[in-house]
């Protein structure tokens, strides 16, 4: 081989392949510095005689330690880009999502959405219907100092409960529902809605039913004894 630095193809100690010749074995950590001591010293693939394993690191093995480590983070900082690892784990990380949180009303004879009371809402795509629902009640009541006090629920746009996904029993994910809906997250609208309101529908119709008047046997009777007449 040509150059003093490529007198040796292995280190003598350990036999791990040199590509470059340096102070220290990169496998090992032994030093390599005999074999630079002199310009016109030959090549050899005869180990010396302090070859030999002592089961002692070398008097320079935190040199060796040092250098290596330093060779490590500039590797790390060529590979993951100019702040190393720390920039490539944050470009991996869930970025929130934004979509569309409405509130309902009783309005009438059923709940409907409340004109003017859109508002977005930045969640993890992973989030539960709970932990969506908290965060949309505080979005609301912190723009709206109108919106009113109480329990509430989240709905999906067809006025059904938000606690599985439409069509099956899998519990709600925002993702999954995002997935089978087939828009994208600035496209999706819920909506919260007091619980009073929600049941307002199946209360006001069993007291419609309730007003309707069933006349008793004796008042049908009567009625009829005064048609005779």
């Amino acid at each position: 081989m040509d150059g003093d630095g490529d007198r040796v193809a292995f280190c003598p100690f350990c036999g791990k392949h040199i590509s470059q010749l340096s102070q220290f074995c990169f496998s090992c950590g032994r030093s390599l510095e005999f074999l630079t001591e002199g310009p016109n010293k030959p090549a050899t693939s005869a180990q010396p005689d302090n070859a030999k394993q002592t089961g002692k690191p070398c008097p320079s093995f935190k040199q060796f330690v040092d250098y290596r480590s330093a060779k490590t983070k500039e590797h790390e900082g060529f590979n993951y880009g100019s702040r190393g690892k720390h920039s490539y784990k944050k470009t991996t990380e869930r970025k929130p999502v934004q979509i569309n949180i409405g509130l309902m009303v009783w309005i009438g004879t059923e709940v409907k959405p409340l004109r003017g009371k859109m508002l977005p809402v930045f969640v993890d795509p992973e989030i539960a219907a709970p932990e969506l629902l908290k965060q949309a009640v505080q979005k609301m009541t912190k723009f709206n100092k109108d919106v009113q006090d109480g329990k509430y629920i989240l709905l999906y746009p067809d006025r059904s409960e938000v606690v599985h996904l439409p069509g099956s029993e899998r519990p709600f994910k925002l993702a999954e529902y995002k997935k089978e809906l087939g828009r994208p997250y600035g496209r999706i609208t819920l909506f919260i809605c007091l619980e009073t309101d929600f049941k307002g529908v199946a209360d006001d119709t069993s007291e419609s039913d309730s007003e309707i008047d069933i006349p008793s046997r004796s008042t049908v009777e009567f009625n009829r004894a005064d048609t005779v007449r």
